[in-house]
């Protein structure tokens, strides 16, 4: 079976996946401060690579998001291409292939979305099948919410080949037996699809200030489901090493979260006396508040990942399944 040789796929991969991550905390400050039509155009922006004479207030928010998502593509870019290169599996080849793609959609639907805000004629090609003009918003918020789910998408591909690219994974020994493996593995892709769907839903929130409630209902449901795969992958003292750690930092930053949330809830500014500018470090909470939960989407995804890599079925009949 073709195994990755070389530390630099992998290694160049978690570099990708770390510059993912700062994306969207750029892309949180920006959406918190409101600078997201600071620059009305794309993909230069004022005509220029760097708008030195305009740089200041929010265009320095909005431009600096951009300035990582360029390196972010470069980066990616090479990173495919060295595993492209390498003696990784196809299975592996096409995972690099997809999170490049993904990549490149978000970049897409990110400077759709500015000439959507800036050109009466984007925003009148792509209103027109739903309903014209008067549905603008409504398909503006759609591209928006569809721009911030890329981002995690992007975070999660990269991370998931960042592991299975490293020389760790692949010269990794056979998985180890562990009963009740199958319930486990269903769990973590279950609880991977939650904190994505919770993710988006945050989004949702941030740009609308609708469905708090539901957020924050669903968090309780996300954290529960969170806690029970980080307890029942902590539970067996044989599991391997590259299961327990993801386990363990997915039970802290779930409980992180869900009190940094209400900390963001409450000073987010529909919860602020009527007028009341919030404060200044209002900001940093609400930002850190996406971030950790992005974090959180990259932890679940490795863990998922290291429990069906890394942790086999236990007997003939775990292992034949239903």
């Amino acid at each position: 079976m073709a195994a990755i040789s070389s530390p630099w796929p992998g290694r160049l991969a978690f570099a990708v996946a770390g510059i993912a991550f700062a994306m969207i905390v750029a892309g949180a400050f920006v959406t918190t401060l409101e600078a997201g039509d600071s620059v009305p155009d794309w993909p230069l922006a004022y005509g220029k690579i760097i708008p030195r004479d305009e740089l200041s207030g929010g265009v320095v928010y909005e431009w600096g998001h951009r300035a990582v998502g360029a390196v972010l593509g470069l980066a990616a870019l090479v990173a495919a291409v060295l595993v492209w290169r390498s003696r990784a599996s196809r299975g592996v080849k096409v995972l690099a292939a997809a999170a490049l793609a993904a990549l490149v959609c978000q970049g897409l639907v990110g400077g759709l979305r500015v000439r959507f805000v800036s050109s009466p004629e984007v925003r009148s090609t792509f209103s027109s099948p739903f309903g014209g003009e008067a549905n603008a918003s409504a398909v503006l918020l759609g591209v928006t919410m569809v721009h911030a789910a890329l981002g995690q998408t992007v975070l999660a591909l990269f991370v998931a080949l960042a592991l299975v690219s490293s020389l760790r994974w692949n010269a990794g020994g056979s998985a180890v037996p562990a009963a009740g493996s199958r319930k486990l593995r269903r769990l973590a892709v279950l609880t991977t699809a939650f904190v994505f769907v919770q993710l988006v839903l945050g989004s949702y929130v941030r740009h609308t200030g609708e469905w708090v409630l539901v957020h924050l209902a669903w968090a309780f449901v996300v954290a529960a489901v969170a806690m029970l795969l980080s307890s029942r992958s902590l539970e067996d003292e044989g599991t391997p090493p590259a299961v327990r750690r993801p386990a363990a930092a997915l039970g802290v930053a779930v409980v992180l979260q869900v009190l940094l949330g209400l900390a963001a809830w409450m000073v987010s500014p529909a919860n602020l006396e009527s007028g009341a500018p919030p404060p200044a470090w209002s900001a940093i909470v609400r930002s850190a508040h996406v971030a950790l939960g992005a974090a959180i989407l990259a932890i679940t995804v490795a863990l998922t990942l290291a429990i069906f890599g890394k942790v086999a079925p236990e007997g003939p009949l775990e292992a034949a399944g239903p």
